[in-house]
């Protein structure tokens, strides 16, 4: 595969840096959906749209190259799709789902901070 241009390096820099910017905004949306999930007692709805907000996020980060962002937030996704498929909510659940859920907004404010 022949070398990229110089106006190509700097156009994927262009879109990177664009998707990076983005980070805080997903970040809030991403607690905003954490905060409607716990204050509808995490009904399956809430779940539905925590886990498709993450299936983008995990899609979108792994197409730029942020494995550890796109794996997580697929983990959290997979987590509301199967983790919650009893309706006998276990604290055991709301804790790792809590954890999953902590480790990618972390993820998201540690990768903007390198910029």
């Amino acid at each position: 595969m022949p070398d990229l241009s110089a106006e190509a390096k700097r156009k994927i820099d262009k879109l990177n840096k664009a998707y990076l910017d983005s980070f805080p905004e997903k970040r809030s949306e991403l607690q905003a959906l954490w905060k409607n999930l716990q204050s509808n007692e995490y009904s399956e709805a809430a779940l539905t749209e925590l886990a498709a907000f993450c299936h983008k996020i995990a899609g979108s980060a792994g197409s730029y190259n942020y494995l550890d962002i796109s794996q997580s937030a697929h983990s959290v996704e997979e987590y509301c799709h199967n983790g919650f498929s009893n309706i006998d909510l276990r604290k055991a659940s709301v804790i790792e789902l809590k954890t999953r859920y902590l480790n990618l907004a972390e993820l998201l404010n540690s990768a903007k901070k390198q910029l």
